[in-house]
């Protein structure tokens, strides 16, 4: 009778153990990443030197958190780098190597950005 309650308190811990071990990594892989540039930014836009990008997990998302605003991108085909733009296209955010601009209505209004965290 003691075997059978050994054995049945090593599957119960080794359940338990599975499930929490588990749990622990689903929840760190569904993290997302954020990073801060700076650089020169317009005055017309902002006040501030600096901007937040809040990537998903899988890399598809961009929130771009830039001078009390924040925009939602999804990613788009990019020859190189890192390319998010709005739904309706009038927001991009271009991130390549380190260094980032961001684009609101066809206008630059932020170009040469360089990222401070990561």
């Amino acid at each position: 009778m003691k075997n059978i309650f050994i054995v049945f308190t090593i599957i119960i811990l080794g359940i338990v153990g599975y499930v929490l071990f588990n749990q622990s990594a689903t929840t760190a892989g569904t993290q997302s990443r954020e990073s801060t540039y700076t650089g020169e930014i317009f005055k017309f836009y902002t006040e501030s030197d600096s901007f937040t990008v809040q990537y998903s997990v899988d890399g598809e998302l961009a929130k771009v958190m830039f001078g009390g605003n924040t925009y939602e991108l999804k990613r788009a085909r990019s020859a190189s780098g890192a390319r998010y733009v709005s739904a309706d296209n009038s927001v991009v955010f271009w991130e390549h190597q380190g260094e980032a601009l961001i684009e609101i209505a066809g206008e630059n209004v932020i170009e040469g950005a360089k990222v401070i965290n990561d």
